[in-house]
């Protein structure tokens, strides 16, 4: 092994990394032992410090080191190493609030503010205040700690370390606006962030302007945000943000999704990222059910169920909904909407309370639920979600024969979106068509049909090539396309 003499902070990290994807646990821990037999420059407890720091956001390696960590805080404490020691003691809060080991987080934090406050550091006194953030957020008080965040941002413009305290600000923003599908807040953050970053983290720049464009409906921005979300990672020893893009460019090309998804299993697989197999199960179960594959989606329901997070149980409700299962999708909804309220998803409990609505049979509960879900995506700022919640509405007024009541919402459905996605756009002109139809024009609803067939046969949305066949008459061709994709639910039941 050549001496970490001869080597730059930086390509430090990186050799770092690469053993701890490569090599695992036991990787780091020989790299640790031979780096101190050869007489590094660095001492046996920086040495600890300072690969701890490099290897946290590796979930299946990142506890290398955590016998050494103790020891290695003590000793530079009693060398008066106190800027060592700060260092140290934000790796160990870090970890443990990975870990989930918040009853310790408390301990740590107090002497890192203590000692922050003592050595007069204002940066470790402001990065102690984003970890207490943290841990509220671990704790379910979302909408608390990120008031906290944009607290500590003001607060901290004065600064000199500014730039790096609001990256780590920002950075977390962007994370927990995207889970929570809080768009607005999201779009302001992204704004911030490209401000001061726009030269530098290209990457995350390239993956939240896509996140934003998909949210949006710019299928076309988004697709062509997250392949240079690939390309500018090629280089990047942190393959995060790649893996990330691949889920999304699956779900964006359902005709190449399974090529994406192999790719991501490789990727996820050569660096060693364990947490990304339950994305990635999530993913494919997305894209099943687009390709109306629901006996596929239906076997991966072990795997998704056992994920006490919004958008799994949101997701295993969809997939017992679309073969018929309603008890067991209710059942899902019931465990969906106080997770989604205790941590602020306001995304997921809209979409819950829409995939009720599909589910009633009674008009006025259907009404009540699509009104809910109506106010959420409002309130977030979701125009592709309300326009989704007005297409549910338009359906329900057909269904009640309402045609002029139809008639009047299925215009306003495209006047709340800057960008009409191609699902929206099926949507809509099969509503006009069915419509129609209902109303005796066949021959002004056979366009709007062929139109959205045309849409769901280039994107591969199976299911709604079924629909839109049986509308105009072809119920045969129908037959044999269910068959071949087992969109029939017989078998599931």
């Amino acid at each position: 092994m050549s001496s970490t003499q001869e080597i730059t902070p930086a390509d430090f990290a990186k050799n770092i990394w690469e053993i701890a994807c490569t090599k695992g646990e036991k990787g780091v821990r020989d790299f640790y032992a031979a780096a101190i037999a050869d007489q590094t420059p660095l001492d046996a407890a920086a040495l600890a410090i300072h690969i701890s720091e490099i290897i946290l956001p590796l979930p299946n390696v990142r506890t290398a080191l955590r016998q050494e960590l103790p020891a290695a805080l003590q000793k530079v404490a009693n060398d008066g190493q106190f800027d060592l020691l700060l260092q140290g003691l934000a790796v160990a809060v870090q970890l443990q609030l990975a870990e989930g080991h918040f009853e310790d987080v408390l301990g740590t934090l107090n002497s890192l503010q203590q000692l922050a406050l003592q050595e007069e550091r204002e940066y470790y006194r402001f990065l102690g205040a984003i970890f207490e953030a943290d841990l509220l957020w671990e704790k379910g008080e979302r909408e608390r700690a990120l008031q906290e965040l944009e607290q500590l941002r003001r607060e901290s413009e004065q600064l000199a370390e500014r730039e790096i305290l609001h990256y780590q600000i920002l950075s977390r923003l962007l994370r927990r606006y995207s889970l929570m599908g809080a768009w607005r807040a999201l779009q302001r953050a992204f704004d911030a962030f490209r401000e001061l970053f726009e030269a530098e983290d290209v990457a995350i720049l390239a993956f939240y302007q896509g996140v934003l464009a998909f949210a949006k409906g710019f299928w076309k921005q988004a697709r062509d945000s997250f392949q240079a979300v690939l390309e500018y990672s090629q280089n990047e020893f942190d393959k995060t943000w790649a893996l990330e893009a691949l889920f999304y460019l699956a779900q964006l090309d359902l005709r190449s999704s399974e090529t994406y998804l192999v790719q991501a299993e490789e990727l996820a697989r050569n660096v060693g990222y364990s947490q990304f197999q339950e994305r990635l199960c999530f993913t494919r179960a997305r894209i099943f059910l687009e390709l109306g594959r629901y006996a596929d989606a239906v076997q991966m329901l072990d795997i998704l169920e056992k994920v006490e997070e919004a958008d799994f149980l949101l997701l295993c409700a969809e997939i017992c909904a679309r073969v018929g299962k309603n008890k067991r999708a209710k059942d899902f909804l019931k465990r969906l909407k106080p997770l989604a309220q205790v941590q602020s998803l306001w995304g997921a409990l809209a979409y819950g309370y829409l995939l009720e609505a599909s589910l009633e049979k009674e008009f006025p509960l259907r009404q009540r639920n699509i009104e809910q879900a109506k106010s959420y995506f409002q309130t977030i700022g979701d125009g592709q979600g309300y326009a989704k919640a007005l297409c549910q509405e338009a359906m329900l007024e057909i269904e009640r024969e309402n045609y002029h009541r139809a008639g009047r919402i299925i215009p306003e459905i495209l006047e709340g979106v800057e960008q009409i996605p191609p699902p929206l756009l099926m949507q809509v002109e099969f509503l006009c068509g069915l419509a129609a139809l209902r109303c005796g024009l066949e021959r002004e609803a056979r366009p709007h049909l062929e139109h959205a067939l045309k849409i769901a046969k280039k994107f591969s949305f199976i299911p709604m090539v079924v629909e839109c066949l049986k509308a105009l008459g072809k119920k045969e061709e129908a037959l044999r396309l269910e068959a071949k994709f087992r969109l029939s639910s017989s078998e599931e039941t």
